[in-house]
């Protein structure tokens, strides 16, 4: 398997990791294509036309690339530039604990899920601290 095949491998399983760890859906719960296909459109469809041009595409590639690159630095332990089975399962753990610290600190009804209203809390947050990174 080539390099780039490599890259382009590990980039699609770190962008559905990724998606699906930012995702405060409730257990149980999986988004269809359609979801998924709607929140990608949210995010990069910059014109609001329903497609993505070339460069919303390029846009949407780079944010790719980076949240990659941002999976390997963390959990690719042994530095091969991809994820072993191992280190996958490490990246699903981190997630799965995440879940359940954003569950701990925004589920304020005790249902053992997030509400819509809790879902947006812990969206509003996430935003604050992506927005406070970013002013360092």
């Amino acid at each position: 398997m080539s390099t780039t095949s490599k890259i382009r491998l590990v980039s699609l399983v770190a962008f559905s990791a990724l998606l699906a760890g930012t995702t405060f859906a409730e257990e149980g719960k999986k988004c269809d294509k359609g979801e998924k296909r709607a929140k990608m459109m949210k995010r990069f469809d910059a014109d609001g036309d329903g497609q993505l041009s070339d460069a919303e595409k390029e846009a949407a590639k780079a944010a790719r690339a980076e949240r990659q690159a941002k999976m390997l630095e963390k959990f690719d332990a042994d530095g091969d530039g991809q994820l072993s089975d191992s280190e996958r399962a490490a990246a699903k753990a981190a997630r799965e604990e995440h879940r359940n610290k954003m569950k701990a600190k925004f589920d304020t009804n005790g249902d053992g899920k997030l509400d819509e209203a809790e879902r947006a809390a812990a969206k509003a947050a996430h935003q604050e601290r992506k927005s406070k990174k970013k002013a360092l």
